[in-house]
């Protein structure tokens, strides 16, 4: 069953121009509303013909050299990486990757502008709802993740306007910590928290989710979870993402490139 499940896979590539492999991941493909979702995101690309592979599928594959030398990686399934080394192709990291080789392009959301935006969106809205305390999560353990913090404290505007702000860690590795600082949160009648913690936000939204009633987070919009509390979303531009990428290859800019991240509002 599985050797035929491959040889369709490796029918359906020969038969297209400008073929790409998209190489996802559970966490990945959750946020942008599951594979079906996924792939109306990748089919409004022109010029490519992209599918999409799991990372557990290409886990079960020895010979990948009947699938497209061109592939994308998400963050989480760079893993599978090297078993396509031995194999020719040129590859597209969906996140930072340091000393780049030829043949690869890196393209990474710019983050920041949007947090400054949604900081003024915030205080705004605030402003308007007389709601003067903000709980939640900030990750700041990476230069850049304290740029964006940064860049959002700036749209929040005066300091003495808020009583209490999110709280911001370095570190994500002590959950349950974190989830105790969430808990006393609630217990001083906050309604209104950022959740930014990465990889962490899935383990931490059902508890958020359970205790404030308006949300402001990242790459939840696509994925539906948080329904009417989520009030502005920080998602990245997974389509100018992908075509930045692919575009680069194609003109030999093997290099870092940024693009920037959008706000979705709630309906």
């Amino acid at each position: 069953m599985k050797k035929a499940f491959f040889i369709l896979i490796v029918i359906f590539f020969s038969s297209c121009s400008q073929q790409v492999l998209f190489i996802s991941d559970p966490y990945f493909t959750t946020l942008y509303g599951g594979v079906k979702e996924l792939n109306k995101e990748l089919k409004a690309i022109k010029d490519y013909r992209i599918r999409i592979l799991d990372s557990e599928t290409i886990d079960g594959m020895s010979d990948l050299s009947d699938l497209p030398e061109i592939r994308i990686f998400t963050p989480l399934s760079l893993d599978q990486y090297e078993k396509f080394e031995k194999w020719p192709g040129q590859s597209v990291f969906l996140r930072d990757v340091k000393n780049l080789k030829e043949g690869q392009v890196s393209v990474l959301s710019d983050r920041g502008p949007a947090f400054r935006e949604l900081g003024q969106l915030i205080r705004t809205w605030a402003e308007d709802n007389n709601v003067r305390t903000l709980g939640g999560v900030f990750y700041t353990g990476t230069p850049e993740a304290q740029k964006e913090w940064d860049a959002f404290v700036h749209g929040l505007g005066e300091g003495r306007y808020w009583q209490g702000m999110p709280q911001t860690y370095t570190y994500l590795n002590n959950r349950n910590k974190i989830k105790e600082n969430i808990l006393k949160e609630q217990n001083l009648g906050i309604e209104a928290y950022v959740l930014f913690a990465g990889q962490l936000d899935g383990y931490l939204w059902d508890l958020v989710d359970s205790q404030a009633s308006y949300i402001f987070t990242e790459n939840r919009k696509k994925s539906g979870i948080g329904g009417g509390k989520v009030l502005w979303s920080i998602e990245d531009d997974l389509g100018q993402m992908i075509r930045t990428g692919l575009e680069a290859l194609e003109s030999k800019e093997y290099s870092s490139h940024k693009v920037r991240s959008k706000i979705q509002v709630s309906e």
